[in-house]
């Protein structure tokens, strides 16, 4: 577990390392695709895929309500060899 967010003493969200592989995480990342193509016109799958999840030092996180339903995703990738990008 990497956070955990607690609202009057009621978890509220867990952040966990995930696969970015899994099924939470495809529709996760599906939905964020469909929501930045209705907004913007592109996609964003250009400038992100999951095999860039591939380095070592790449974190991938899914964020899950209080039931363990993911309702949100995130990455940190090596950017360059001093920076990395979330």
């Amino acid at each position: 577990m990497l956070v955990t967010l607690i609202l009057q003493g009621i978890t509220m969200i867990k952040v966990e390392k995930s696969d970015p592989f899994s099924s939470e995480s495809h529709r996760l990342i599906e939905m964020l695709s469909a929501e930045l193509a209705a907004i913007t016109g592109d996609n964003g799958k250009s400038n992100f895929t999951t095999q860039a999840m591939g380095d070592d030092k790449a974190l991938w996180a899914l964020a899950k309500n209080s039931q363990g339903k993911a309702v949100g995703c995130g990455a940190i990738r090596p950017f360059t060899q001093k920076y990395s990008r979330a």
